[in-house]
């Protein structure tokens, strides 16, 4: 077979453009078909998966608040019940009256046996009424009167023991407005 050198079937095939072809509208018909269900499940999944992710976040951030209040709680228990058991200390109390000629060394040992269970790093003191330490585990005595936790406390309860706590009068007002 020879060559066919016409120009009229190579002008006729050049008329053709390429958008024209049907080969070219099958590959887009084509390409749309698997992409948009390609792009629509990508969509979907991811969020599908960020919604659940945000999900298991507040989930382990909740489990943590849950986790962290319990120990808060704990933490404050134990300095409770061992801020009870000092002042129902009769040591202690006879310590503060001034009776009993109690040594320094023996209370000094009871608060040390209190920061030993406490464990916290904290050194646990005792003030009088003018903010003076009387005690304290250890280090020297340290005029607290000026700090605001002090202040704030200052006259709220005179207590020789938890169970015989006296209150002031202004004391009972912020409890019960509490």
């Amino acid at each position: 077979m020879a060559k066919n050198t016409d120009g009229k079937a190579a002008a006729a095939k050049s008329d053709i453009r390429f958008m024209d072809s049907i080969k070219t509208r099958l590959i887009g018909i084509m390409v749309l078909v698997t992409a948009v269900p390609l792009i629509v499940a990508v969509i979907v999944s991811y969020v599908t998966s960020t919604n659940k992710a945000m999900k298991d976040a507040q989930d382990i951030l909740e489990w943590q608040v849950w986790y962290i209040n319990s120990d808060f709680q704990k933490i404050v228990l134990t300095n409770m019940n061992m801020i009870r058991s000092i002042a129902d200390n009769p040591t202690i109390i006879n310590y503060v009256k001034g009776e009993g000629n109690i040594p320094y060394d023996a209370v000094q040992a009871t608060i040390l046996e209190c920061d030993a269970i406490l464990a916290d790093g904290d050194n646990t003191s005792i003030t009088d009424a003018t903010g003076m330490q009387i005690a304290r585990g250890t280090g020297d005595f340290i005029d607290v009167s000026a700090r605001e936790y002090f202040k704030n406390a200052y006259g709220r309860a005179v207590c020789y023991s938890y169970n015989s706590c006296r209150f002031s009068k202004q004391f009972e007002r912020n409890c019960r407005a509490a």
